[in-house]
This record gives structure tokens, C-alpha cells and sequence, in this order.
């Protein structure tokens, strides 16, 4: 495509912004008893924007352009509910009876860019997690909470090391997308795990079988998809902040977030911490090739673990769809057990007594993701873009890697 063409739809589809005509959607939520509901979250799936119900249930969400739209309304305690409405002109009176769920939040509804899918009548294999169930598994990475999860696995490579495994297969036969880019860093080696921060996964999509090949023929064994909650609505602010402590390797976990939406215009940011000592295990020896070796005071040398990941977004949801951009820097240095490379002997899996230094062999991991998203109404169609760059750097005991080539 020429330049000339590209400017041409670039006009094109800015100028849409500004000539459609606008309408409203309102209408009630309430109780399964007919009781209105208050703080119900209203939003359109496409432009980010909603708003929450009032003490009689009603919400309106003004300036909504022409063209098809995916409407959710969740409430704590009830079952989520979706709706495609076609506006053509302003919709009103529009009722939703939750139905009172025993699970708080029972249900998460997750849609890929690719296409809208009514999961509870769609045939494909499809897992979804929340952030809640997430944070009970307490692993020191995002593949230790998901290998829990039947006919998922993950290779571990040292405590903070781990990369998915679907039916399997693993490497370059699995995708992963965090926020629709593809995580190009863990397809190589064993010791190229996930360059994710597992606090910041606040949803994630997991889908097996042929109907992962929409995602290329990468996706053999299958897909996870991995995506955070962005702020929606107006002019809110929250914070929050998560911690946990894991006695097997006296790791401490941290995580902080602020986040904020102000007419539209939004931005979240997040900072977690994970600082992790030598993995204590019930055993005082391994059998290597026939040998047994000793583990000195039932702990792995040389298998603590030291992260720092930082994940900043800043967008703008109006009524003609939203953009958003996202930088995420994630650094890791993660020892590696005695045996992992090489043959060990006696003197090298001897502990020097400290469980929470990092010796050799050892890799530090530096990834910078940058990527930019929008959905864009243009003439009741909507134009979607996800475009992202990623650079790996990670060197390991000396040697530096880019790009999961090793060179001296």
C-alpha cells in the first residue's frame, strides 16, 4: 500500500469522528425481586466508555456515534450480563435482570480482538481466569499459577524461570499476547521463561485445539492470551497495592498500582517487586546419571530469584472507540541450581550459607515492551490496531543474548 493511500484512510478515518451524528443509550438494571440496583458498571465493550447505575437503577451513556456495539454490565455479587445493540438511533428502555450469584464475581467476560463470541453457545475450548484466581495460587510466576489448570504445564528453569507447555508442546508451538502483542522472548531455550509480571495479568484467555490457529501457525498447542483491567467510565481514581509472602523460599512479593480517569482521558501505573531466596525442598540428595549427590541443608543452592517489573498505560476512551498506549520494562536476575548446567560435583553444590544471594551460573533478563492499540469507529465499521515493539536483552554468567542469539 502506497503512502498516498495510507494518508488517504488516516483522513478518512479521523474526519468519521467528527460527522456522525450522536445518540444516547439508557435504560434500568435490577434485581431478579424487580429492586433497582445502585453502582451497577455499564460500559460499551468498544470504546471503553461507561458509566454506573443511580439509586433507581437507570443509566444513560450520551454521544454514542452509529454503528454496532458489545454493551457489559457487571455488579459484584451477580452474574455479568452482554448485550449487541445496533444504534441507528437512540436506545431506551433497555431492562437487565442480574441474577444473584453464590461467587462473587462468578462470571469474567473476555473477547479477542479478532472476534466478538458468545462463549456460553460457542463450541471452541476456551479457559478464562480473573485476577482473584490468580493471586490465590501465590506462585513466584505466572506459569507456576497456570500449570494447576488440567492439560496446562510449564518447564521450569530455576524459581522465576518458567515458560508455558499446552498438551506438550512448548516453545515456538505456543503463543502468548500480552494485550494483543505477541511475547517474542520464550521460544527458545529452556531458560527463556515469560518476561510477564504475573500481578499485572488481571485477565487471561487460554484457548486449545484448532481454533487457536486463527492465531497463526504458532499456535499448534494453543494460545494465552494475557490482559489487564484498563480503567473505563469517567473520573475515577483507585490504588492498590497487593503483597504475599511464600515460607518455601521466603520469596516476598509486592505490588502497587494508581490509576485514574479524568473525561476520558486516563492513564494506570504499576510496580511489582519479587525478591526470593534459595528453594527449600524435603530431601537431602538428587540422583544425577546414576550418582547421588548431596543438597546441603534441604536448600537448592544458587536458586533465589530478584524481579522489577514497571508497566505504565496513558489512553482516551471517547464516543468514536478509544487508544491507548502501554511501556513495560520488566528486569529479572534469577540464579541457576548447581545442576541445571553442566556436571556438578560435590564441591560446587557445597552452600556458602547465605539463601538469598545470587552466584554463578546466574542470567539477568532485561525486556522493554512498547506497544500502541485503538479501535476506531469509522462509518458504523470499526478499525482495530495493535502494533508493538519488543527488545530482549539477557546475559548470562558473562555472555550477553539479544534476541535469544548468544554471542561473547
Amino acid at each position: 500500500m502506497s503512502a498516498r493511500q495510507y494518508l488517504l484512510i488516516l483522513i478518512l478515518a479521523f474526519s468519521s469522528l467528527w460527522t456522525n451524528a450522536q445518540y444516547q443509550i439508557s435504560g434500568q438494571v435490577t434485581d431478579e425481586s424487580g429492586n433497582p440496583i445502585e453502582g451497577v458498571d455499564v460500559f460499551i465493550h468498544e470504546t471503553h466508555v461507561g458509566v454506573l447505575t443511580d439509586v433507581n437503577g437507570k443509566f444513560t451513556i450520551e454521544s454514542v456515534k452509529k454503528g454496532h456495539y458489545h454493551l457489559h454490565v457487571t455488579f459484584a455479587g451477580y452474574h455479568a450480563e452482554q448485550r449487541d445493540i445496533d444504534v441507528t438511533e437512540s436506545v431506551t428502555g433497555l431492562q437487565f435482570v442480574l441474577e444473584e450469584s453464590i461467587n462473587e464475581l462468578h462470571e469474567v467476560i473476555i473477547e479477542n480482538s479478532l472476534e466478538k463470541q458468545d462463549l456460553k453457545n460457542n463450541p471452541l475450548q476456551v479457559i478464562h481466569l480473573d485476577e482473584h484466581f490468580l493471586k490465590q495460587q501465590g506462585g513466584t510466576s505466572l506459569m507456576t499459577n497456570l500449570e494447576k489448570i488440567p492439560g496446562i504445564g510449564s518447564l521450569n528453569n530455576g524459581v522465576g524461570v518458567s515458560k508455558p507447555s499446552l498438551r506438550g508442546l512448548n516453545g515456538n508451538r505456543v503463543v502468548v499476547t500480552t494485550d494483543g502483542i505477541k511475547q517474542e522472548g520464550q521460544q527458545w531455550g529452556s531458560d527463556h521463561g515469560l518476561e510477564v509480571d504475573v500481578n499485572n495479568a488481571d485477565k487471561i484467555e487460554i484457548i486449545k485445539g484448532a481454533s487457536a490457529l486463527v492465531y497463526g501457525s504458532d499456535a499448534v498447542a494453543g494460545v494465552i492470551n494475557i490482559r489487564p483491567v484498563l480503567p473505563k467510565g469517567k473520573d475515577q481514581f483507585t490504588a492498590g497495592q497487593h503483597v504475599s509472602f511464600n515460607s518455601l523460599n521466603n520469596a516476598k512479593r509486592s505490588s502497587t498500582f494508581i490509576a485514574a480517569n479524568k473525561g476520558g482521558k486516563w492513564f494506570k501505573l504499576r510496580y511489582s517487586f519479587l525478591s526470593a531466596g534459595d528453594y527449600s525442598v524435603p530431601s537431602n540428595s538428587f540422583v544425577y546419571q546414576s550418582t547421588i549427590l548431596p543438597i546441603y541443608a534441604n536448600r537448592l543452592k544458587n536458586t533465589a530469584v530478584k524481579e522489577h517489573v514497571v508497566n505504565a498505560y496513558a489512553g482516551v476512551s471517547k464516543n468514536w472507540g478509544y487508544w491507548y498506549a502501554r511501556a513495560s520494562y520488566y528486569y529479572q536476575q534469577s540464579g541457576f541450581f548447581s545442576g541445571a548446567f553442566g556436571v556438578p560435583s560435590i564441591g560446587i553444590l557445597q552452600h556458602d550459607g547465605d539463601f538469598n544471594n545470587i552466584d554463578l551460573p546466574y542470567q539477568d533478563v532485561n525486556h522493554l515492551n512498547l506497544s500502541t492499540h485503538a479501535n476506531i469507529l469509522i462509518n458504523s465499521n470499526w478499525l482495530e490496531i495493535d502494533a508493538g515493539y519488543q527488545q530482549n536483552n539477557r546475559g548470562r554468567s558473562g555472555q550477553t543474548a539479544f534476541w535469544g542469539f548468544w554471542s561473547d
